[in-house]
């Protein structure tokens, strides 16, 4: 367990395993790295070394003094890459997390080694609008409360993140050149047209439906989400000692 400073507040992180290649873990609104608990055991026993922040406003760490956006979230997350001097991550998220490695990757495209999205949207628009509008009733209620609690002003401010960003161009999306895994359930509360689109718009992507599941993959399905992480990473593990085998010598 670790934690550095920045932007007035404290970022909290635990790191698993002792692998060469690191598994960077971003979890969803309101949640901490917890959400990935059956699965981390899976990665470290793997070989793979893992990455689990929780970011920032959330779980054990401090919202700070800066506003609270994906931004600011895939900010934190590059700058806790530096700081531990971790190159060529995979990068895992799920749900907000999903947007985080998004944001990542456009910031700096040679950084990943491969990308896995868990219900991830690239806009409010890609929630479904029942889903939209029952957010909406959360965050007018947090908000009301939020006068007499710190922790409902807290989840205002997440529910108000979720329901007015991202704003990720999907044609941007061509700039990430790694292999990337998008995942989502069949009842998913994100768009299968808009999650359609996020793989159709990477240049190297995989799309996967979990048939029979909601939005909420790392609960409802770990077992086959972790067979479904393992398998991909490992074949771009696979692919990239391939690559480095056919490398003439110089």
């Amino acid at each position: 367990m670790g934690r550095v400073t920045l932007g007035g507040g404290i970022l909290e992180y635990t790191l698993y395993g002792a692998g060469e290649e690191t598994v960077l873990l971003l979890h969803g609104n309101g949640e901490d790295h917890l959400v990935f608990r059956e699965i981390i055991p899976a990665l470290v026993g793997a070989g793979y070394r893992v990455l689990a922040p929780d970011s920032r406003g959330q779980g054990r760490s401090d919202p700070g003094d800066v506003i609270l956006d994906y931004d600011r979230m895939a900010d934190d997350a590059l700058y806790l890459l530096k700081r531990l001097k971790i190159r060529d991550p995979h990068i895992a998220g799920f749900s907000d997390g999903g947007i985080v490695a998004l944001s990542m990757a456009l910031y700096d495209p040679g950084l990943p080694k491969s990308l896995v999205l868990i219900g991830a949207n690239l806009s409010p628009g890609g929630i479904k609008a029942g889903a939209r509008l029952s957010m909406l009733a959360t965050y007018l209620a947090a908000r009301i409360s939020s006068f007499f609690s710190p922790k409902r002003a807290r989840e205002a401010l997440l529910y108000r993140m979720m329901l007015t960003e991202p704003h990720i161009r999907a044609k941007s999306l061509a700039a990430i050149p790694c292999p990337a895994l998008v995942l989502s359930g069949e009842h998913d509360l994100i768009s299968p047209r808009h999650t359609t689109r996020i793989a159709g718009n990477l240049p190297h992507a995989e799309n996967r439906v979990f048939p029979g599941a909601g939005h909420f993959l790392p609960g409802e399905r770990p077992e086959e989400l972790t067979r479904a992480i393992l398998g991909f990473i490992g074949s771009v593990r696979t692919e990239a000692g391939k690559a480095e085998g056919k490398r003439p010598l110089s």
